[in-house]
């Protein structure tokens, strides 16, 4: 799952066809990454949490999904779109990086 989060083709397709595969959303690295995580995309995102993906997981450092969106290598506007995603539907507190929208 966490290769389909990264391509960069057909994102979306692949990833369903792993869940209906029965393919783990929620399956860490030797990090306890989680695909989520690692989403730079928005829809890719949705399409993760729509299948199940628990987003309160932490990394083995505690880090959470929120802390992973800062830094990822994406336009700031998708990660704060990404970042609204969890403040709104989920209750995450809004962090100081993000702009209130």
């Amino acid at each position: 799952m966490h290769i389909a989060v990264k391509a960069n083709w057909t994102k979306r397709r692949m990833m369903q066809k792993l869940v209906d595969a029965g393919v783990d959303v929620n399956a860490k690295d030797q990090n306890e990454v989680t695909a989520l995580m690692r989403c730079d995309k928005l829809n890719s995102m949705n399409a993760l949490i729509g299948a199940g993906a628990d987003v309160h997981a932490v990394d083995k450092d505690g880090h959470n999904v929120l802390w992973w969106i800062k830094h990822l290598e994406c336009p700031e506007a998708e990660r704060n779109l990404m970042a609204n995603v969890l403040i709104t539907e989920f209750g995450f507190l809004r962090p100081g990086w993000l702009p209130v929208i």
